[in-house]
Parts: structure tokens; sequence; C-alpha cells
């Protein structure tokens, strides 16, 4: 579980579901990237592991990522999706990667 900190005068943006290019999560990077630059208080928190290597390759089909789909971390068997989204342009210091999570995880993090 993630258990992220969250500092008073943040504006959290939220998107979860697993990585893939029918989801939507490239359009959420590059809106991300927009609203990020008029507000700076604003951090993305993304629960967007996908545990199917078949779907998560169709985000490289977007026009709005570069470098093809988060690699797995062979550590924690997560995507490394930190690195990523700083790869596309989103400074990992407004990223919250909650990982890997249960429904009831969830509703404790949101």
């Amino acid at each position: 579980a993630c258990s992220a900190e969250k500092d008073e005068g943040e504006f959290i943006v939220f998107s979860g579901g697993k990585l893939e290019l029918r989801k939507g999560q490239d359009l959420v990077i590059a809106a991300f990237k927009v609203f990020a630059q008029a507000h700076p208080e604003a951090k993305l928190m993304v629960a967007w592991q996908n545990d199917w290597p078949q779907t998560l390759a169709t985000i490289s089909n977007s026009s709005h990522v570069q470098g093809g789909a988060p690699k797995l971390d062979t550590n924690t068997g997560t995507l490394n999706l930190v690195d990523w989204l700083e790869e596309n342009g989103i400074d990992r210091d407004r990223v919250i990667d909650l990982g890997r999570l249960d429904q009831a995880e969830m509703a404790v993090e949101l």
C-alpha cells in the first residue's frame, strides 16, 4: 500500500485504470502537462498498473507519449510509472504512484 502524504494546499488530479491506449491515460498526461503549468500546486496521482503486456503495449501507439510503454521494475514487480511520466514531461515530484492496490486499499488512499 502507498499511503501517500498529501500536503495542505495541494491539488490532486487522480487517474486510475490499467495503463493502455483505450483508457486514455495518454490524454491525461497531455492535459496534466498543460494544467500543471498554470497550477504549480497540482500533483498527478495514478493507479495505472497493468499485468497484461499485450494491452500495455498499446499505449505506444499514442502520439501523446514517447519511449514506448513504461518498464517493469523487477524488484517490485510493478511498472516504473514515475520515471516514465518524467520521460513524458511530468516532473517526478508532481507524481504520486499508488502502485498496485485492491479496492479496500484504494478507498483509504482516496
